[in-house]
């Protein structure tokens, strides 16, 4: 019944399928985490879970926004970097490199003027982590998705579309980000 309560205390906070799952993220760190070690969530302090603090050198998390309303189709997108901290996001090649062995949480988010069908895919080294199946038949239309899973320094990240568009590319429509969650020992 705890779990449930923690979940939907995030949940009920989000507005969108990013920050849901975020939300559910956040959610299920926190139970993990403990009730010894959930008293510091409010006050704003370094919350553990009986791990060394991620270093300000193992820091890591970008946010790229789409700057064209075409892409290259079955190719990495390169989206245009708006903030880093840590480095490894190539925004000529739209590839994330990471810096730091650890557990990462990466989200996309597309916003098509189209009616056509189409695939967005979040690659770990080649293979596919999370798809976005995007369709819709009458007008344009929003697609997200996002995964969280353990990267080793040095493996690449990206997304790719079997659909070149055209897309809008607002600030806030097509966005990709990723962070490092925590760092491994």
């Amino acid at each position: 019944m705890v779990k449930k309560q923690v979940m939907l205390q995030f949940l009920r906070k989000t507005k969108d399928v990013g920050d849901i799952f975020t939300g559910a993220v956040c959610g299920l760190l926190y139970w993990r985490l403990g009730k010894s070690h959930r008293q510091t969530v409010g006050r704003h302090k370094p919350i553990t879970g009986g791990r060394e603090q991620v270093s300000s050198a193992q820091k890591a998390a970008f946010r790229a926004t789409l700057g064209k309303d075409r892409v290259s189709v079955n190719a990495p997108i390169p989206f245009t970097l708006q903030t880093m901290v840590g480095g490894g996001y190539d925004q000529n090649t739209g590839v994330y490199t990471a810096p730091y062995s650890g557990w990462y949480t990466f989200q996309f988010h597309l916003y098509s003027h189209d009616t056509a069908a189409f695939d967005m895919d979040l690659f770990k080294n080649g293979q596919i982590m999370s798809r976005a199946l995007c369709h819709n038949a009458l007008r344009g239309f929003s697609c997200s998705s996002g995964a969280t899973f353990h990267l080793n320094a040095g493996d690449k990240v990206w997304v790719q579309s079997d659909y070149g568009g055209p897309y809008y590319h607002a600030d806030f429509d097509d966005v990709l980000s990723g962070a490092l969650v925590f760092g491994d020992d």
